[in-house]
């Protein structure tokens, strides 16, 4: 066996105690009794403490499983699922609008402060060709 190799089965062993660590810590489970649990529920730390617990299982690995729905509360759930959707596209429709107002506020702005130094300048330039001519 090489050293590679026996350096991941210590990493496999060295992790397999530390979930069952977790569990003892979880439960009132001795070490056979944790090591064998892991092994039924494949590794799954969870599962062995909602076991213990008395929780239902969660089958499949599905963290919620859909419960039957009436009709009512489909029509309902759907108008809230709509209603949500066009909330939250007016917030950005919003959100976008007032950035555009910033936007052409601050380009007005800046046309406006350019016209104003070209003013000056015109002026300055005239009034200067003008007292040169006055001498």
């Amino acid at each position: 066996m090489s050293e590679a190799e026996n350096t991941t089965l210590t990493q496999m062993e060295r992790h397999m105690l530390y979930l069952r660590d977790i569990i003892m810590r979880q439960t009132d489970y001795d070490e056979e009794t944790a090591d064998k649990k892991l092994e039924e529920h494949n590794k799954d730390v969870i599962a062995v403490i909602r076991e213990y617990m008395g929780a239902p299982s969660l089958g499949g690995g599905h963290l919620l499983e859909k419960t039957p729905v009436s009709t009512n509360q489909a029509i309902y759930g759907e108008i809230r699922t709509m209603m949500d959707d066009a909330a939250a596209s007016y917030r950005v429709k919003k959100e976008l609008e007032e950035r555009r107002e910033a936007a052409i506020a601050a380009i007005q702005q800046a046309r406006a402060q350019a016209a104003a130094n070209l003013r000056e300048s015109t002026e300055a330039v005239t009034t200067k060709s003008s007292d040169d001519k006055k001498e």
